[in-house]
């Protein structure tokens, strides 16, 4: 059961190796999750490239080498600016063709999840797991800054986008389980 989890994970790598977009991103574990990070505010107005950087769990970069990876994403089409609450933030969404990849990767991932486990004890965990979530998404900031503005509890606010984004996607993946159990 390893060895399939395993040759898995390799067909992931070799999806982001082989991605215009991912990439870009995979290249270390804080630019990775800063992609997610941006991804899951979905263009909220309350925050920028600042906020960005300090609410990273995983980041041994410094905020100028951060900072310049965000810049030169923008620069390469990787994310968009929007508009934002303040005229000084740079509020930043993934580019259509960016989050087309990201949602084909989670897909994929999804699918080998429920795959692998249609026949175990995990089924019912991963039918949950595929359920349209409401404001979960869990976001602290390793600043000792206070935000409480911008979330509540390190929650982030509305999170409309994404679950409108992934909730065809897991639709069709909690059919397929109900199909196949």
């Amino acid at each position: 059961m390893t060895e399939m989890f395993i040759e898995r994970e390799i067909d992931v790598v070799e999806f982001v190796h082989n991605s215009k977009w991912l990439r870009l991103f995979g290249q270390s574990l804080a630019t990775w999750e800063l992609l997610f990070l941006i991804s899951a505010l979905d263009g909220n107005p309350d925050y920028g490239i600042g906020d960005y950087i300090d609410m990273l769990k995983s980041s041994s970069s410094s905020r100028l080498t951060l900072s310049n990876f965000i810049r030169d994403r923008i620069n390469d089409g990787s994310f968009l600016i929007i508009p934002s609450k303040k005229k000084s933030r740079k509020t930043l969404v993934p580019s259509h063709k960016l989050q087309a990849e990201l949602d084909s990767y989670l897909a994929m991932r999804l699918t080998a999840a429920v795959i692998d486990n249609q026949n175990s004890d995990l089924c019912n965990p991963i039918q949950e797991l595929l359920e349209p979530r409401q404001n979960d998404v869990q976001i602290a900031s390793h600043t000792g800054t206070d935000r409480s503005d911008k979330r509540e509890n390190g929650r982030i606010g509305q999170d409309a986008g994404l679950a409108r984004r992934l909730s065809g996607q897991a639709a069709r993946l909690r059919d397929n389980v109900q199909r196949r159990s």
